[in-house]
């Protein structure tokens, strides 16, 4: 499948996304190749139109600090709850804490995102 990610620069130019420049990144700022390829898989899999190398690099980079103050993180996560499971894209947790993030992207504001049907 051809990479139809693209991303745009500071300068404004619009670029194909290149995720070897990430997981580089990525292991000049400490991380082990494990840790940057999930990482990496975890900013392609919650992938959104329009994205900034700025966006991409700092979420990366959180992500890559929370691995550091020893958290476990999951992609993909499901939890149950009191009325259905929920289905996280982004589960970490370490002695003391518990983060979760969900990624969504709609073009169109009449989509509404919820767990009801």
């Amino acid at each position: 499948m051809l990479n139809k990610r693209t991303i745009f620069k500071a300068t404004g130019e619009e670029v194909a996304f290149e995720p070897l420049k990430l997981r580089q990144s990525l292991l000049r700022a400490g991380a082990s190749p494990g840790e940057a390829e999930a990482i990496a898989q975890t900013i392609i899999d919650s992938w959104q139109a329009g994205l900034t190398t700025k966006q991409v690099y700092r979420e990366a980079h959180r992500l890559l600090q929370a691995l550091a103050e020893g958290f476990q993180v999951e992609k993909g996560a499901v939890h149950p709850g009191k009325c259905v499971e929920h289905e996280v894209d982004i589960f970490a947790r370490n002695k003391s804490k518990i983060i979760f993030g969900e990624c969504k992207f709609r073009n169109s504001q009449q989509l509404v995102n919820d767990a009801r049907r």
